[in-house]
């Protein structure tokens, strides 16, 4: 009995703690939804930049800088103080051969053996110099480590190669890769540029068509109405089969155009979340922020064009300053010239400077080494004509490369400029869409026409509006990509507006 009272008075206690500990699982959970969503609410220009950051579109760019910065490190570490401990053992037997012309046999003269305990160490600089120590620890025939403070001895050695005053292999290698480093820098630049505007036109196709899907939703509703009238008017014989089968028709086709629609943004909306590859809820519903993020800020696109257009030369030059290839190009020819000069210095005599001295003793020697090429079969000869031709080949390739810059830029303006035109159309049809809407109100008004009619004067006003803002976010876009080009335009300057 007194056991089935204290169970009875502890039920309570028990409930309550798991009222507690309930309270507290759905508390921590809301906090972990509440900064899921702080976390998730992301405006439109840290989503591009997240992705632009994030995805892996840009791995190969990212990786080939982190590949030349290790490059770089691992030579400069090289140029460093180096050391080698190095130990060595010799047991050997020497003999006293006999004469040929008697028969005395082989005399052995004993065994020897020999201990060596060394530490080797050097170090080289770009402009030259090479510096060298050898310790040596021990170097006897016995391996007693207490004669260690008088066997031991220290030599250091210098060289300097004073003329041709041309760069060692070290200082040739680290240039030519911070060189391509650079390259490489500029690379990933203009990659992330160039995907932050793709993203943007993804984000833009996406919106509009959501808006357009709206649109057909409606036109479905409409033509779903209409149906239904002409078969409410079938019955009573005021429509034939041929009017009830025309609206069939219309509805299965507005049908049709939804649901294709409808998979078609399902797919981009698939692809834009996989490029984007970060871990929020993208809103589709940020026009406002697309528009501040390409247009707002800057001047008129059509003043823009128009300043393009008139100052045309200074666009071709920026873009052939601001180009990747034509660094590329440059690089290559500047390469070819200096390897040029250096290997006709190095036709001319050779300079070394050396000196060695022995700590323990004091001794120490220096000198100098002169040497000249007489004659090496014609290979320098060959080497030469090389790199004069490889000279005339980046020369050609420079001309080339200008040629179809300048091209391919009047291509892009002349593209540009159509497509203001064709804006320019889009916004006469949406005021005349205005207009036939503000004209279909009035025939309602006197009941010249039904209800769905004014309908449809509405969505295609709507459309009409779609598609005038979205050729004019397409054109921003379009023109920022052609900015790009000449250096008018960067991600970065852009986000730091």
């Amino acid at each position: 009995m007194e056991l089935l009272q204290l169970s009875q008075t502890n039920k309570p206690l028990r409930f309550k703690s798991y009222i507690i500990m309930l309270i507290m699982i759905f508390a921590l959970l809301g906090a972990n939804q509440v900064a899921v969503r702080a976390n998730d609410d992301m405006n439109l220009e840290q989503v591009l930049l997240g992705a632009v950051e994030e995805s892996n579109e840009l791995a190969d760019e990212r990786r080939a800088v982190i590949s030349l910065e290790r490059e770089i490190a691992k030579f400069k570490a090289n140029l460093g103080w180096q050391y080698d401990l190095k130990l060595s053992y010799n047991r050997g037997e020497q003999v006293q051969l006999s004469d040929d012309r008697t028969d005395e046999p082989v005399e052995s003269l004993g065994t020897q053996e020999r201990y060596n305990i060394s530490i080797d160490g050097g170090r080289s600089f770009l402009f030259g110099l090479n510096l060298t120590t050898d310790l040596t620890v021990i170097d006897s025939q016995d391996l007693n480590f207490d004669d260690l403070r008088d066997d031991w001895q220290l030599d250091l050695g210098a060289n300097l190669r004073l003329w041709p005053r041309t760069p060692s292999d070290f200082e040739k290698n680290i240039d030519k890769l911070e060189n391509n480093l650079a390259l490489a820098r500029l690379e990933l630049e203009e990659a992330e540029g160039e995907f932050f505007l793709e993203l943007a036109g993804d984000y833009i196709e996406i919106i509009f068509l959501e808006k357009r899907q709206e649109n057909n939703l409606e036109n479905l509703e409409i033509a779903e109405r209409r149906l239904a009238r002409i078969e409410q008017r079938k019955e009573i014989s005021e429509a034939g089969e041929l009017e009830l089968a025309e609206a069939r028709l219309a509805l299965r086709q507005v049908d049709r155009a939804y649901q294709s629609t409808e998979r078609n943004l399902g797919r981009l909306k698939t692809d834009f979340e996989k490029k984007v590859a970060i871990n929020v809820e993208i809103d589709y519903g940020l026009i406002d922020q697309a528009e501040e993020l390409l247009i707002e800020g800057k001047d008129s696109i059509d003043n823009r064009i128009e300043n393009y257009l008139a100052n045309f030369s200074e666009v071709i030059r920026d873009s052939q300053v601001n180009s990747l290839e034509y660094s590329r190009l440059i690089q290559s020819l500047s390469e070819a010239e200096q390897e040029l000069e250096w290997h006709d210095n190095e036709d001319s005599f050779a300079l070394n400077l050396s000196a060695t001295t022995e700590v323990n003793s004091g001794s120490w020697q220096a000198g100098f080494n002169i040497s000249y090429p007489l004659y090496d079969g014609g290979f320098k000869g060959y080497e030469r004509e090389e790199l004069v031709a490889e000279i005339e080949i980046v020369n050609l390739n420079l001309e080339e490369f200008i040629f179809n810059l300048e091209q391919g830029l009047e291509a892009e303006l002349d593209g540009l400029i159509i497509k203001l035109d064709e804006l320019e159309d889009k916004e006469i049809e949406k005021e005349m869409s205005r207009l036939s809407f503000l004209q279909e109100e009035e025939a309602r008004e006197i009941g010249a026409i039904d209800e769905l009619e004014l309908l449809e004067a509405e969505l295609d006003y709507e459309a009409a509006i779609i598609d005038y803002d979205e050729a004019r976010l397409e054109l921003a876009i379009d023109l920022l990509k052609f900015e790009q080009r000449p250096g008018y335009w960067s991600m970065e300057e852009s986000l730091n507006e």
